[in-house]
């Protein structure tokens, strides 16, 4: 069983795959691709092996469609200099996140949800969650025609994983959306997302309570989180205590 550090560093290794996507385990690394990009995690190279390690990466995804590969280094990732030695071999930080906080919380987050939360249980409501999601982001327009083209099968995939999506509303109106993995012993928490016109109004704060209180009732009291820039201050007055850093390093194929 992971530990909440292991988790939070390198999920990929602990969640069911994804449905149409790569995802090949190695004693050096976790490989992921799918929908254009790739990561690569849990990250246990030896001093002269990352120059090869990155090639066999390239070398696999070849003729994917993938049209980049982010190296999740984390603060576990061997060799130390690993991010530093990426670096020097072309890789650059990401864009939008270069480095993102692996965090954790096992005590109830402060004040009472402001807005109604509801877990997504149709396809109706899982395109609505998606839809909010594209709308918060700014996500270039040929990604959001592929992701509107694969509803379905993405629909299905969340429900083989185990996926839980939740919608937030305010005056009725869906307005956020967040997901969760249930594990057995921790609640790992993903793709928190509100629509930019209601941030500030309270949403993201009930979207993890309302998670928090479905780890409790399942008997797993533990949330882990990987936060940006824009939701690691939020998740800080919520309570979650940072455990690691990790640094985003993106190879453009």
């Amino acid at each position: 069983m992971p530990t909440p550090l292991e988790l939070a560093e390198d999920f990929t290794l602990y969640l069911p795959p994804r449905a149409g996507y790569l995802r090949e385990v190695t004693d050096e690394y976790v490989l992921t691709c799918g929908n254009s990009g790739g990561t690569v995690a849990r990250i246990r190279l030896r001093d002269g092996d990352v120059e090869r390690a990155l090639f066999d990466v390239r070398a696999r995804v070849t003729g994917q469609e993938i049209e980049t590969v982010t190296w999740w280094c984390g603060e576990n990732a061997t060799p130390a200099d690993l991010p530093e030695r990426l670096l020097e071999l072309g890789l650059v930080p990401d864009d939008e996140a270069p480095t993102l906080a692996a965090m954790l919380l096992e005590q109830p987050p402060p004040g009472e949800p402001t807005a109604e939360v509801r877990p997504v249980e149709t396809f109706e409501d899982f395109c609505t969650a998606m839809a909010v999601d594209m709308e918060s982001w700014p996500i270039p327009e040929p990604v959001r025609q592929r992701r509107l083209q694969r509803m379905p099968e993405l629909w299905q995939t969340a429900q083989e994983q185990g996926a839980v999506h939740y919608l937030g509303y305010l005056d009725g109106e869906p307005v956020g959306q967040a997901r969760a993995f249930f594990l057995d012993n921790a609640v790992l928490l993903l793709g928190g997302a509100t629509l930019p016109r209601v941030r500030g109004s309270g949403v993201y704060f009930s979207l993890v309570h309302a998670r928090w209180r479905a780890a409790v009732e399942r008997g797993t009291p533990r949330l882990v989180v990987q936060a940006g820039p824009m939701s690691r201050p939020i998740l800080e007055r919520l309570g979650f205590e940072k455990i690691s850093e990790i640094r985003l390093l993106v190879d453009r194929l």
